[in-house]
């Protein structure tokens, strides 16, 4: 009887150069899954997703961590190592993606993107509203971006959006991370405006933890003004309660993923991975068989 063991690792390449590297979670459904590929009773590997998640991953999960899916890509036909036992599969993100990667994950089936994903740190500074070190905080302070602005006054952070959201539903909701510095109560009003009629707007006011926290934000309780579109945002901006605390304000996202087929390993990264906009990255999931 021979005994076989299987790992795997995903490694993320920038220009060509090895950034990061992190030893996969195969999930109990997964296993399952990649023997029933063996079989040739189950879909291959065929979609990888990544973004930001705080959770740490099990085998027993079947879905991501992730309040902000940064993108999600297919893999390439896999490549087979002959004599070492491995299986490579290999992908490249769009130059035009922009986020910090914080866990990753591969499935047998399809994962839709969020349609509409807002990163506050690609904002131009105000420099009378933002404390911190060129016109924002690191990226240990948050989770979407290499910065994000840190709101120290009560003048409104505007930025533009040229994302149209998509078909979305009540059902759906969005999800902004905040952090305030001190343990003061302060509130966070976020206000996205119509495209076409510049005087409608959606409008939402939250209490803020003292933690980094992503907070879900159903879309049936915003206070939405006749006329206005969530397929039409052009602006969007974040105002600070009028209070002594400065509010870290990360990433929106509107969530509509929609999973299809089995989640079969996932691996979170201690630091987070910066992709920037321009800047070519490359994505590989090495599975390794060992044979005893």
């Amino acid at each position: 009887m021979v005994d076989m063991t299987i790992s795997g690792k995903y490694r993320i390449f920038e220009d060509g150069a090895l950034v990061a590297e992190a030893d996969n979670v195969l999930t109990t459904a997964g296993k399952k899954e990649i023997l029933g590929m063996i079989a040739g009773t189950s879909d291959r590997i065929s979609r990888m997703v990544l973004g930001v998640g705080d959770a740490a991953v099990s085998a027993s999960d079947t879905t991501l961590h992730m309040p902000y899916v940064v993108t999600n890509v297919d893999f390439s036909v896999p490549l087979f190592g002959g004599a070492s036992s491995k299986i490579v599969y290999k992908s490249r993100l769009d130059e035009g993606v922009s986020g910090v990667l914080w866990e990753i994950g591969c499935y047998n089936g399809n994962y839709t993107r969020n349609p509409f994903l807002l990163n506050w740190g690609d904002a131009t500074a105000d420099a009378n509203n933002i404390a911190g070190p060129a016109g924002g905080v690191p990226g240990n302070e948050v989770r979407m971006g290499p910065t994000s602005p840190q709101l120290s006054t009560t003048t409104p952070f505007v930025i533009s959006v040229d994302t149209a959201a998509g078909d979305l539903k009540l059902t759906d909701k969005i999800a902004l991370g905040v952090k305030p510095s001190t343990a003061t109560p302060c509130t966070v009003t976020v206000v996205l405006t119509d495209a076409s009629n510049l005087t409608a707007t959606a409008v939402y006011t939250t209490a803020a933890n003292t933690n980094y926290q992503v907070l879900s934000l159903a879309i049936s309780s915003w206070s939405v003004q006749s006329g206005f579109d969530w397929n039409r945002i052009s602006l969007a901006s974040a105002t600070k309660q009028n209070v002594a605390n400065n509010i870290i304000i990360d990433g929106l996202s509107i969530l509509s993923p929609t999973q299809a087929g089995t989640l079969l390993s996932h691996a979170k990264y201690t630091t987070g991975v910066v992709k920037r906009t321009g800047v070519r990255m490359d994505v590989e999931y090495e599975l390794t068989f060992n044979l005893g």
